[in-house]
């Protein structure tokens, strides 16, 4: 057999025994879940998740849909945690941003791959959503923020809260 056959016959198997590897560890890769991503306990807490997924360019046209989870932060009514993502490297620019926009809930930077398998998960795909997790860390709901712009959307998913 020439060189060059044994050669080429050799990538292959290495480049086939790659691709089952790489296979195998994202079957055994633990599953992004919103339980998991927000830190909602699964024994069961007290009060409901909210989780909200935005980047800092949503601060402008967003920033009543946001600020309305100021207040069940507050009142102890939700847990809120923010995550921002697409913030680039510079975090002191994005965390000036962030505190102009007058968030009371702590809000943290995400991970690309988090973010990018939770809206795997959840079927949104693209933009800004929240996420309402009840205090056992079920989904309740998830919608994009954008949405929230219509009070009857904002009173449906602030309802969602009362019911435990």
């Amino acid at each position: 057999m020439p060189r060059e056959s044994r050669i080429l016959l050799t990538a292959g198997f290495l480049l086939l025994l790659a691709t089952l590897g790489w296979t195998t560890l994202r079957r055994n890769a633990p599953a992004v879940t919103p339980a998991s991503v927000f830190g909602a306990s699964p024994t069961g807490g007290t009060v409901p998740t909210v989780g909200l997924i935005f980047s800092p360019q949503d601060c402008s046209t967003l920033i009543e849909s946001l600020r309305m989870w100021n207040s069940p932060f507050q009142n102890g009514r939700a847990r809120v945690v923010g995550l921002v993502h697409g913030g680039g490297g510079d975090t002191a620019s994005m965390r000036r941003i962030i505190a102009g926009v007058g968030l009371a809930f702590p809000v943290q930077n995400a991970d690309a791959a988090q973010v990018a398998g939770l809206r795997h998960a959840l079927g949104h795909e693209s933009g800004s959503f929240v996420v309402v997790l009840d205090p056992r860390g079920q989904l309740r709901m998830a919608v994009p923020l954008a949405e929230l712009s219509a009070p009857v959307a904002r009173a449906r998913l602030l309802a969602t809260l009362e019911r435990r």
